[in-house]
């Protein structure tokens, strides 16, 4: 359906286009968030390996946290899905428009993510080199974490009810900190993925 697709594939090149060249439009008054965020993760940069190595290397309770995260990504992923198909049958259109702006968050947070991943080339925790960038590896930034971030400040933006925001908000922070003891991803890579979505 070209009604759906053709606006969809717009919005995703000049929403691209936004991302990329965002820096230019930075102020002074934005030194109020990305130094705490620039400082926060240049120390967790220093710290992530050290980190990393202290978590359990239990194979089932790496296999618990990295299902909680999967199936956690899964069901923000379907819910979106689903308010736009439930919102087209029963003609919400405030229902419908949500899942489609969560659809579109998702593929241009993820679009961005994946740039980054195989620019800094970062190896995972359980990987040889663990922790290196421009070895190899796909772990920085973390796509469960940007994925998850991306549809929370979706849907707690068109439905800001106080529960919709404690749901939405605490099932992406639930997704993006199991990722560490997964051993799927350092803290490093959590923050800068949510910092994306």
């Amino acid at each position: 359906n070209n009604r759906l697709w053709m606006p969809l594939i717009r919005h995703i090149v000049s929403d691209q286009r936004a991302i990329w060249t965002s820096p230019k439009d930075l102020r002074l008054n934005d030194v109020g968030w990305l130094l705490p965020f620039g400082g926060l993760t240049a120390g967790l940069l220093t710290t992530d390996k050290q980190f990393s190595r202290h978590l359990s290397n239990s194979p089932t309770r790496i296999k618990h946290f990295d299902d909680f995260s999967n199936y956690g990504a899964y069901a923000m992923v379907g819910g979106a899905a689903a308010m736009y198909v439930w919102g087209h049958l029963t003609h919400n259109e405030h229902m419908r428009e949500t899942g489609f702006l969560s659809g579109e968050a998702l593929i241009d947070s993820l679009a961005t993510t994946e740039a980054l991943k195989y620019t800094f080339e970062r190896t995972r925790p359980m990987n040889p080199g663990a922790g290196d960038f421009w070895n190899g590896g796909t772990s920085f930034p973390s796509e469960h974490s940007t994925a998850a971030w991306a549809l929370a400040g979706v849907i707690a933006h068109e439905y800001p009810g106080p529960l919709t925001k404690i749901l939405a908000y605490g099932l992406a922070s639930a997704i993006s900190i199991s990722r560490v003891p997964a051993k799927k991803h350092f803290p490093s890579d959590v923050l800068v993925g949510g910092m994306i979505g």
